[in-house]
């Protein structure tokens, strides 16, 4: 081939289409997700409520105990905000924590509801992201 000859490139689409192709591993696996409802269905709110009352600690100026004594009326009020669109979590607060080295660490503390409410996502979210 002379100096004068053109050569077609590739273009990139055409490249990666043919490597999709000849590896299993480029595909993305497919996967079925629930409908997003699930996720705030009452038993996946059950759910996510027994993972937070398992790590303990408390929320903004509430406690796991008070949380449990209302915990049908507070999964039942959490399940309606969040399938409506009017869920808005509750502003956090940000502590520092003193560091061995001498250092600060800021500890970041949610609400117990929006707790429950972030672990009902991630329960959605985890056999997709972690298989």
């Amino acid at each position: 081939m002379n100096q004068f000859q053109t050569v077609r490139a590739k273009s990139k689409t055409s490249v990666a289409r043919k490597a999709r192709r000849k590896s299993p591993h480029v595909r993305p696996q497919q996967f079925n997700y629930p409908r997003w409802q699930s996720a705030f269905s009452e038993a996946a709110l059950r759910r996510a409520w027994l993972s937070v009352e398992a790590n303990k600690g408390g929320g903004q100026g509430e406690t796991l105990a008070e949380f449990r004594d209302q915990l049908g009326d507070q999964l039942g009020q959490l399940q309606s905000e969040l399938l409506n669109g009017r869920y808005r979590p509750k502003k956090v607060r940000q502590i520092l924590v003193p560091k061995s080295s001498g250092d600060w660490r800021p500890i970041t503390l949610w609400g117990i509801r929006d707790r429950v409410a972030q672990r009902a996502i991630y329960n959605y979210l985890q056999p997709v992201w972690e298989p």
